[in-house]
């Protein structure tokens, strides 16, 4: 019998269960006994029972659920007189509804045909009255002519000189030639003018360009600081920082002494950025300082290339660059390579193109096998401060007998009246150029 009969009774209920069970009870006896069996007689008496019970208590049910039923159809009935009488009340509220709809637009259209008369009135009337005639002068009462003349003159005088001593307050880099000597007892040997975007970095044979005047007087100023003595001079060539024009330097140095028919070696100290090299691409894997300094069998003569730009120079180019770059060049290899070129007596001078000082020590290392070092600052690049740092070294004794070169001047920065060209290439100025 099904359970889901839609009953409340729980008594009813639990009869079903139960009989459920005792039916599949039964069910389970017929499958290995006879409905003869009394066990089986047993389970249909107490089947019957229950069934009698059951039926008892759904006849029980179906009373209630008839008084119920009455019930609701008397409630029915009285709700439906109810709704009958909904009508005519609906059509009294509808009537109210118009009538407030009614005047309510009544209002509203009174309500705008009052703001559109305001909006009349407004237009119509008179926006301003004349209460007395205008008159006019005969110089205007504004501007004032000299005013802004004289605010104008003063201007043009006082922005200039802000302007430049703002620039001068705020300039931390070198410019000119005096910015160095303010800062620094050591001379200013040369001033090496700015290369144009055209110009060659390498001065030629018989150059009489301002770049090839300024390496001469460099020349000259420099066997001042070169001591007198038959053994060939050790130059070295060093700067504060990168990029400052060491190599360009040591390059364009050797090329002018060696235009003299004295023999120039140059030889790459800066292992740890190799710059010589790229005045001759094709050597950049070439044998060099690096080669002899780790492998005492390389021979001198298996470093030393012919520079390709004149018969009285050569290189010694870096190498690779080394893992332990301070310990070769404190090592006693360096001191014998020195030996054995002064001692082969064919150069007179050899320039050394080292290092950075304010960035590695391998320069201080070098510093005291050199008989004068060239200090290249660049005009606009060197900080003021590194000139501190020059002077602080002299003073401790870790540098001696320094010239200073200032590099990459503009022309109108010269100390001495450089602005003149002299030569047989003299260039010929424009007109414009001559005013400025």
């Amino acid at each position: 019998m099904p359970l889901n009969i839609g009953l409340e009774n729980e008594a009813a209920l639990n009869a079903i269960k139960e009989y459920n069970t005792l039916v599949i009870q039964r069910n389970k006896y017929l499958d290995e006994a006879t409905p003869d069996n009394p066990i089986v007689k047993e389970a249909n008496r107490q089947i019957q029972q229950i069934k009698s019970s059951l039926t008892e208590s759904l006849q029980r049910n179906i009373t209630n659920l008839e008084l119920a039923r009455r019930k609701a159809t008397a409630q029915l009935g009285g709700s439906e007189s109810m709704i009958s009488k909904i009508p005519s009340q609906e059509k009294l509220f509808r009537s109210i509804e118009r009538q407030q709809q009614i005047k309510e637009n009544l209002y509203l259209l009174l309500l705008q045909k009052r703001e559109e008369a305001a909006i009349s009135m407004e237009i119509t009337s008179e926006k301003a009255r004349v209460i007395d005639r205008a008159f006019i002068f005969k110089k205007p009462v504004a501007p004032k002519k000299l005013v802004i003349l004289t605010i104008a003159l003063l201007s043009g005088i006082l922005i200039p000189f802000a302007i430049i001593y703002l620039k001068q307050l705020l300039q931390s880099t070198l410019v000119t030639r005096s910015d160095i000597t303010k800062l620094t007892q050591l001379p200013v040997i040369a001033e090496i003018p700015r290369l144009k975007n055209k110009q060659n970095n390498l001065i030629s044979f018989n150059d009489v360009s301002p770049m090839a005047e300024a390496f001469r007087i460099l020349v000259t100023n420099l066997k001042f600081l070169l001591p007198k003595k038959d053994s060939p001079h050790i130059i070295m060539v060093s700067s504060s920082v990168k990029g400052e024009g060491k190599t360009f330097i040591s390059t364009n140095l050797s090329m002018i002494l060696g235009s003299s028919r004295d023999k120039v070696l140059v030889i790459g100290a800066d292992v740890r950025n190799p710059q010589l090299q790229r005045y001759n691409p094709m050597m950049k894997s070439a044998k060099g300082l690096t080669e002899y300094l780790s492998n005492e069998e390389t021979t001198l003569e298996e470093i030393i290339h012919p520079s390709g730009y004149n018969n009285d120079c050569d290189f010694i180019y870096s190498g690779s660059i080394p893992p332990n770059p301070t310990d070769l060049l404190q090592s006693q290899r360096f001191d014998e390579l020195l030996s054995t070129i002064k001692d082969l007596n064919k150069y007179k001078y050899i320039v050394l193109d080292t290092a950075p000082l304010l960035l590695v020590t391998d320069s201080f290392l070098i510093a005291n096998k050199s008989d004068v070092l060239i200090y290249v600052t660049r005009s606009e690049v060197t900080e003021m401060k590194y000139i501190e740092f020059l002077n602080h070294s002299v003073e401790d004794g870790k540098l001696k007998n320094i010239g200073i070169i200032l590099n990459g001047v503009e022309e109108s920065n010269f100390g001495y009246g450089n602005k003149f060209g002299y030569g047989y290439q003299a260039e010929e100025k424009k007109w414009w150029q001559k005013l400025f």
